[in-house]
């Protein structure tokens, strides 16, 4: 295992034909795998075999995890399929919204990676100054309930930041703490949740939400189709691991668009009646997730006490603490006292950088518009501004940051030109620096350059030399086009840039070992050949006679949903692939209401068989469909036994 920080020096006599094949290179070693650490900018090397022990340490934990035959997505589907046209039905979405919370016919499964803890003691690792523990995350991009995950979110999102600890970030927390005074004798303390997210007990989280859903009632949000989701996507979240399937069966998984929102409101449940067991209280208690602060002015015994109820209020979520007279670390600052009087005392606070804090900055040679290392430079003078109590711990701030640009590429005079500037224009926004001074929660001065008259019109392209003189030409030309067209004086174009792909785009990969569904056929349904068709719903059956292809014409063929076993049968003049495309179409977009496409919306195609029945290259119109009739009568597929119209 080896880890670095970027490179701050670049080799130009390397030619991009070299420096791409040595990605390549990269790419393709079987023996090593690439990931970003779990805290800090560094990049983490680690041996393939190390990094699998590390991953399947934390998967043989059966209280967590345990191994599955298959995937369970196209289950899932169906599930969350059938509630989403229930929602449909019911009008509390719209048929666009509906199309979207199906997600794709072919989901992409889920994949188990870790994110390696190198900031943990070499000594405390799972292999001694080897093999560091890592972080579970679930990738659950393009899966069967991504799109649901984010539906699921735009209810609990809003809900999670009504408890009267929240903190939304740090600007928040300053604003909060900046007011308070306190007495001499109080002392300050950090509390952290040991590994929240897979601890939450599934029943009890279920049962969160709906009580926080009948304390803020809203007809207009179904509650019951939420949980439903919701306990769907819980239950029911299987990923891969190095061509693997296992299920995840007790917490929530980071990865999961609603997980940060579902674990903020369990963890408001959970210190709401936690708090009410202890007879002493903190001077103020304030949590940002699994993160909380407070101040406690009863001793350091009946601190520990306190600690010790809610260690004991549920089995699965315990709590590590710190506790200081002085100063103490929370988020990106540290709070210390400043005394009032002697009886009293505030809270002020300075910019604390992490011991994981690489300070990896974009480098002065990386390849970006001239503005965006300006941005980034004046953009960490607001944010230390906004944290620093005192001018000294603003000085402090800005010189270790300087300090390390300079080690990446920033000059002395370029470094000094942004402070000065921006420092003068902070200065105008809110006076002279003191040491109470802050911007209010929310607010920054406007950028150079920046204007709020006028609607944009953004120009959108990938960032690159050769584009830079067309932007200039069509800001020019839109500028002339305006003297001719003054109804649209109040427009104004400018450039919107898209990021370049860069080295960890390139390396970092959630997969391990081969992809299932590298080699997957684009054809989500499945052409066969049948000696024998039966209907178990009719319980009817016939002998198909012949040999027919996906390409023949004049035609009777038939649909079957191999997950109940429904039966369509259907014809066409053309060949059975065109008049399937056509289905395709009509299930995708739901533009027909018929029993067909409404099955297969809810099942979806992953489930369809095609197979032809009966040809005839002679047959008239009229023939091709008495053929068909014959079929329906035989095999009994009219609804409800089948998928054919009665």
């Amino acid at each position: 295992m080896n880890s670095y920080s970027p490179p701050v020096t670049s080799n130009n006599s390397t030619s991009h034909q070299e420096q791409s094949q040595i990605i390549r290179s990269l790419q393709n070693n079987p023996h090593i795998i690439i990931k970003p650490a779990d805290k800090g900018s560094k990049i983490v090397i680690m041996d393939k075999q190390q990094y699998a022990l590390e991953a399947r340490r934390q998967l043989s934990n059966m209280t967590y995890y345990k191994p599955i035959q298959s995937s369970l997505q196209h289950t899932t589907q169906t599930r969350i399929r059938t509630i989403t046209q229930d929602l449909y039905h019911k009008k509390y979405i719209s048929a666009k919204q509906r199309n979207f919370l199906f997600g794709p016919d072919d989901p992409r499964e889920r994949r188990f990676y870790l994110l390696p803890k190198i900031h943990k003691e070499p000594q405390t690792w799972t292999v001694p100054f080897k093999i560091p523990p890592g972080r579970p995350i679930v990738s659950d991009c393009n899966s069967v309930t991504y799109n649901i995950s984010q539906y699921i979110d735009s209810f609990l999102g809003p809900l999670s930041v009504r408890h009267p600890s929240y903190l939304k970030d740090t600007y928040h927390f300053i604003e909060k703490i900046r007011p308070l005074v306190l007495p001499s004798n109080a002392i300050l303390f950090t509390i952290d949740i040991d590994s929240l997210y897979t601890n939450i007990d599934t029943r009890m989280g279920l049962q969160t939400i709906r009580t926080i859903f009948n304390r803020y009632p809203d007809r207009n949000r179904p509650d019951d189709d939420i949980l439903q989701l919701l306990e769907i996507c819980l239950t029911c979240n299987d990923f891969t691991f190095d061509n693997q399937y296992y299920l995840q069966v007790h917490g929530t998984a980071m990865g999961h668009r609603y997980a940060p929102s579902y674990a903020n409101l369990y963890m408001s449940e959970w210190e709401r009646s936690a708090l009410q067991k202890c007879p002493l209280q903190p001077l103020f208690y304030l949590r940002f997730l699994d993160d909380i602060i407070g101040a406690w002015e009863h001793g350091e015994e009946k601190f520990l006490q306190f600690i010790q109820i809610l260690n004991h209020h549920h089995p699965s979520i315990k709590v590590k603490h710190s506790l200081d007279a002085k100063q103490i670390n929370f988020l990106d600052t540290t709070v210390y006292f400043h005394n009032v009087n002697e009886q009293n005392k505030k809270l002020l606070t300075r910019v604390y950088f992490k011991p994981t804090d690489t300070h990896a900055l974009l480098h002065k040679t990386s390849y970006h518009p001239k503005h965006t290392f300006k941005g980034i430079v004046k953009s960490q003078i607001i944010r230390f501004h906004r944290i620093s109590s005192s001018p000294e711990d603003l000085e402090n701030a800005i010189s270790t940051l300087f300090t390390s640009l300079r080690r990446r590429g920033y000059s002395r005079r370029f470094l000094r030109s942004i402070k000065s500037s921006t420092l003068a224009s902070l200065r105008t926004e809110t006076g002279v620096i003191n040491r109470n001074n802050s911007l209010q929660n929310g607010d920054s001065p406007l950028q150079d350059g920046d204007s709020c008259a006028g609607a944009i019109v953004p120009l959108i392209t990938t960032f690159s030399n050769r584009y830079t003189g067309l932007h200039n030409t069509l800001k020019n030309n839109f500028q002339r086009f305006l003297t001719d067209h003054p109804i649209l004086k109040e427009y104004r174009v400018i450039s919107a840039l898209r990021k370049n792909k860069n080295l960890r785009d390139a390396l970092v990969k959630a997969s391990f070992g081969k992809d299932k569904n590298k080699n997957k056929p684009q054809n989500l349904w499945k052409f066969k050949h049948t000696k024998f068709l039966y209907n178990p719903h009719s319980g009817r059956g016939t002998s198909v006679n012949g040999y027919f292809s996906i390409k023949e014409k004049n035609v009777v063929y038939c649909l079957q949903c191999t997950q109940c076993n429904l039966l369509y049968i259907g014809e066409t003049v053309n060949t059975i692939q065109a008049r399937l495309k056509q289905h395709l179409y009509n299930i995708r977009e739901g533009r027909l209401q018929t029993p067909l496409v409404n099955h297969f919306r809810s099942h979806s195609t992953q489930g369809m068989t095609v197979m032809g029945l009966e040809a005839c290259a002679t047959w008239t119109g009229g023939q091709r469909r008495w053929r068909e009739r014959c079929w329906i009568d035989r095999l009994k597929t009219r609804i409800p036994q089948g998928l054919n119209v009665t």
